[in-house]
C-alpha cells in the first residue's frame, strides 16, 4: 500500500510586532493556521499471470486541520505609499488520524486478499514557506 498526503490550501490569522529602523521594519509574527489536507491510500493486489502487484483501488480521507503559525520578516518602505517585504513562516498542525475503511490485508498471488481490515494512518503536518510581497499603503 502507498500513502500520499496533499494540502490544497493554507490560511492564517496572525498578529505582527516589529522594530522600526528608518524606512525598514524587522518583525515577528504568529497566530492560528488552517489547512485542508487530503490523504490518499493506494491498495495493491497480486496478479497471478505476471506474478507482479498492480493497483486495485484508491481511498481518500479529507480533514480540516487547525494549528499554529510563527515566523518573521523584514519590510522596507521604498516610496511614500509602497513597501516590499520578505518573510518566513512555519505552520504546524500536530497529529491527525485518517481512516481508510476498505483497506485489505495480505496481498495474495491469485488477485485476492486475506482479509478486509481497514486502516488508520496518522501524520504530523508541518509547512515551511518563504514569501515576498509588495504592498500599497492608503
Amino acid at each position: 500500500m502507498l500513502f500520499r498526503s496533499h494540502s490544497s490550501w493554507l490560511a492564517t490569522g496572525r498578529a505582527k510586532m516589529g522594530l522600526l529602523m528608518g524606512q525598514s521594519m524587522v518583525y515577528v509574527t504568529g497566530g492560528v493556521a488552517f489547512s485542508s489536507e487530503r490523504e490518499i491510500r493506494t491498495q495493491y493486489v497480486g496478479n497471478q499471470a505476471t506474478s507482479l502487484t498492480e493497483i486495485s483501488f484508491t481511498e481518500t480521507d479529507r480533514k480540516l486541520r487547525t494549528g499554529y503559525v510563527i515566523g518573521g520578516g523584514v519590510e522596507w518602505r521604498f516610496a511614500q505609499n509602497w513597501s516590499i517585504r520578505g518573510e518566513y513562516l512555519h505552520a504546524s498542525f500536530g497529529g491527525q488520524t485518517f481512516q481508510f475503511l476498505n483497506a485489505r490485508g495480505g496481498v495474495v498471488p491469485n488477485g485476492g486478499y486475506l482479509s478486509v481490515q481497514g486502516r488508520l494512518a496518522n501524520n504530523h503536518s508541518r509547512i515551511d514557506l518563504g514569501r515576498i510581497g509588495v504592498s500599497y499603503h492608503f
